[in-house]
């Protein structure tokens, strides 16, 4: 359900239709945030080759934990003496680990969802990607000063990154600001000074080309009503997850907690001293991004209700990053190192493996949601947000729906205005002859459209079946 939601499908839908028809891109109601950078070009991949919808979203989690995996590696290698494949296999081995333990766990809903969240697209997981690849490029940044090509190419991963997700300037710009300030500080150094004024109005830019794009709109004003309000669902959640008790969530606290305390001592012995190594720069970025992380949901009054949660998605993963690196330097380098992570990553593969071989026999059959509609003879209707565009994609377009309020009117919210006219198959003129009922109000579908000619249920939701329907 979670790799399948209407949100994280419009990737495959908008680069499907991008494909076969560029104009589409103007038909396209697009999200918030642009997810232009990875999500876009993985779908656009994956879109392209014979695949089932399931396949894909298999695929598409499997290519993030590459990215992350490639990334942390590099990183890993550099703030310790593992090796750069050990490195890859502790990282590996942690995540999935604390991933598989989540599910097994009782009480560990939440941890399991922010972790699952890391594989999904469209759900600020790009920005992950990004930043994790961007810390690789500042890395070799502040050890090869004078490097171009590197400087040329982070700033460039900037531009796209911010517009793709004004969250990477939280997760990434602002603590790397903090970093090259330091750096500077501590090497009385310019280079370092100059790649921050770049950095800084190639974010700035980045993000008023996005809001551009979607158009100038007056922002809601800060107040501290609601700023308080979002600092309060923050603390309720962690409230609940001791409360519980969600242990994989514990964990992952305790190690944000370790990362602002060695966070707090690097920028102490930075004033102390006129060095700063990676470790140092490292623990710097990691407690930064934490901080301004959990700031700006809380400072935009964006984090109002559970499903926010995806907003601090990338805290898990430096939680995770932070006890690779503990692991990595309790183990003695060597073999011994690779063998803790080898070991992990095999109790995972033995764990879960029955489950997901049958999984994956599935994976390319029908749901029984569309199995029940096709076998009525029902392939053009109407539905809520959260059905239209997941039955459109699992079904293969072969059951289009027409994207609806729960009082009946149009919801143009992340669609492509064309399917209201036409089919997203065929491009044929739509005749609609039902609802799906989940999600919308009875009362209201009724006065609309009428009583139905037939009440049936597919899958355990109500379809109301019509002879003929007028479009919203």
């Amino acid at each position: 359900g979670l790799a399948m939601n209407s949100d994280l499908v419009q990737p495959y839908l908008v680069t499907e239709d991008l494909l076969s028809a560029p104009s589409a891109f103007f038909t396209w109601r697009h999200s918030p945030s642009p997810y232009v950078f990875p999500d876009m070009l993985i779908a656009g991949v994956l879109v392209s080759l014979p695949l089932a919808p399931g396949w894909m979203m298999v695929l598409y989690g499997t290519a993030l934990l590459t990215g992350y995996a490639l990334s942390a590696g590099w990183i890993l290698s550099r703030a310790t003496e593992t090796g750069y494949r050990g490195s890859i296999l502790v990282f590996v081995g942690c995540l999935l680990s604390l991933t598989v333990a989540a599910a097994l766990l009782p009480g560990s809903g939440r941890a399991l969802s922010l972790l699952l969240m890391l594989f999904a697209p469209f759900i600020h997981t790009g920005a992950v990607f990004s930043a994790l690849l961007a810390l690789v490029l500042l890395e070799r940044v502040l050890r090869i000063p004078g490097s171009p090509l590197t400087s040329v190419l982070l700033v460039l991963l900037v531009l796209v990154s911010s517009f793709s997700d004004a969250l990477f300037a939280a997760w990434f710009v602002l603590p790397a600001l903090l970093v090259l300030w330091l750096k500077a500080r501590a090497t009385r150094g310019a280079v370092p000074f100059m790649l921050m004024a770049v950095l800084f109005l190639a974010t700035a830019a980045s993000i008023a080309a996005e809001r551009i794009f979607h158009g100038i709109k007056a922002g809601n004003p800060l107040r501290l009503d609601t700023i308080l309000g979002s600092a309060d669902m923050v603390w309720n959640d962690v409230a609940s997850a001791a409360a519980t008790p969600d242990w994989i969530l514990i964990v992952l606290l305790v190690a944000i907690g370790a990362i602002c305390i060695t966070g707090a001592r690097a920028i102490r012995r930075s004033f102390q001293r006129r060095q700063m190594p990676f470790s140092d720069a490292l623990a710097v970025f990691m407690a930064a991004s934490v901080l301004f992380g959990l700031l700006a949901p809380i400072v935009t009054s964006t984090y109002e209700m559970d499903a926010h949660l995806r907003y601090l998605v990338f805290l898990p993963l430096l939680a995770i990053l932070k006890i690779a690196l503990a692991l990595s330097r309790a183990l003695s380098a060597g073999r011994v190192v690779q063998a803790l992570p080898v070991l992990l990553i095999s109790a995972v593969f033995l764990a879960t493996v029955p489950t997901a071989f049958s999984t994956a026999k599935t994976l390319g059959n029908r749901t029984e949601l569309e199995t029940c509609l096709a076998g009525r003879g029902l392939d053009t209707g109407l539905s809520s947000y959260w059905w239209a565009k997941h039955l459109i994609f699992l079904s293969d377009r072969r059951i289009h729906l027409v994207q609806i309020k729960p009082d009946g009117d149009r919801d143009k919210y992340n669609y492509n205005r064309a399917w209201f006219e036409r089919r997203a198959d065929d491009k044929s003129p739509i005749l609609p002859d039902f609802i799906l009922m989940t999600g919308l109000n009875g009362d209201s579908i009724e006065e609309r459209f009428g009583p139905p000619a037939d009440i049936v249920r597919c899958a355990g939701k109500a379809v109301w079946v019509y002879d003929g329907l007028t479009l919203p």
